[in-house]
């Protein structure tokens, strides 16, 4: 950025630092996802026990989660 973009982001910012800012919306996607992972696990979980979902829904909604999440933090984290 150019010396003129860092004054305006600081400005617009109240003076926060952009490595600041970045740790903190990486940190609540992050938060957010396990958190989502983590009740759709329980939820699956829960159907699976009672004989709602098959193994087959399962195993595919397992996959699926940690493919979102190692592509998530991949994307954003890294």
């Amino acid at each position: 950025m150019t010396h003129e973009q860092e004054q305006a982001f600081r400005a617009s910012t109240n003076n926060a630092d952009q490595n600041l800012l970045n740790l903190l919306f990486i940190g609540t996607l992050v938060a957010v996802l396990f958190l989502w992972a983590a009740f759709a696990f329980v939820t699956v979980y829960r159907g699976w026990e009672a004989g709602n979902v098959s193994e087959k829904t399962v195993l595919s909604f397992v996959i699926r989660v940690v493919v979102l999440l190692v592509v998530s933090l991949f994307l954003f984290a890294s």
